[in-house]
């Protein structure tokens, strides 16, 4: 899932959730379109019931 930073002309600095290419508006001030995305680190979500190392395990053993 795509997840950036973004910055507005207000000050405010907040994490959005990006699954189109439509404005994005401030939750502070309600200004739409004015605002620019950081360049940081990615972010990113593991969603699902959980991870394991056993999930993808092989077998060490030689089949027989």
């Amino acid at each position: 899932m795509p997840i950036f930073d973004y910055r507005c002309d207000c000050g405010n600095i907040w994490e959005e959730l990006v699954l189109d290419d439509a404005p994005l508006k401030c939750p502070v001030c309600d200004m739409v379109g004015q605002n620019t995305r950081l360049v940081g680190p990615s972010h990113f979500r593991l969603m699902g019931d959980g991870w394991y190392k056993t999930d993808f395990k092989r077998n060490t053993k030689a089949e027989e």
